[in-house]
């Protein structure tokens, strides 16, 4: 459990480089012979390396292949930012279906970013079919989960009845 949390911390650096001092502690080269011999953990690692270019020349195409190849071999930690790439474009063509992919397995496994992001997505078409049952729906999962975005959200729609069953 500590690892797959250390595992989402480090992932979630992608996005917050204010946190991206905590990669020194790992070492590039040690990281990527273990990442190329299939440890999803280190294909994680690798890729926020090549995405803040630590210790290495930064690489988004890279990054997003890392995150990819770990998501693709189940590691969880991987799930969201994958989707962040696909959503954003970050080393790879825009993709908003496949982002809505990535962030369902996310959110199937508890994450509530992910809730609140699929929820955006049906919010807005993007992905996805525009449905605000659905959005609220998500909106919702991911406010139980203590997400404040997300509760900001469900009070909205209930505001302006969009999606709500009374």
């Amino acid at each position: 459990m500590a690892r797959i949390f250390l595992l989402m911390c480090i992932a979630g650096m992608m996005m917050h480089p204010c946190n991206a001092q905590n990669m020194s502690s790992y070492d590039f080269k040690t990281e990527l012979e273990k990442a190329q011999n299939g440890d999803s953990a280190a294909q994680v690692i690798v890729a926020v390396f090549y995405m803040t270019g630590q210790q290495t020349e930064k690489d988004e195409k890279k990054g997003f292949e890392w995150f990819l190849k770990a998501a693709e071999a189940e590691e969880k930690s991987a799930y969201v930012n994958t989707a962040r790439c696909y959503q954003n474009g970050t080393g790879t063509p825009r993709d908003y279906m496949q982002a809505a992919k990535w962030y369902t397995l996310a959110a199937e496994n508890g994450d509530p970013y992910a809730c609140f992001q699929i929820g955006w997505q049906y919010e807005n078409g993007y992905g996805v079919g525009q449905d605000y049952t659905k959005a609220f729906e998500w909106y919702e999962k991911s406010a139980g989960r203590g997400y404040a975005f997300a509760q900001h959200k469900v009070g909205y729609f209930y505001l302006h009845a969009l999606g709500v069953k009374y």
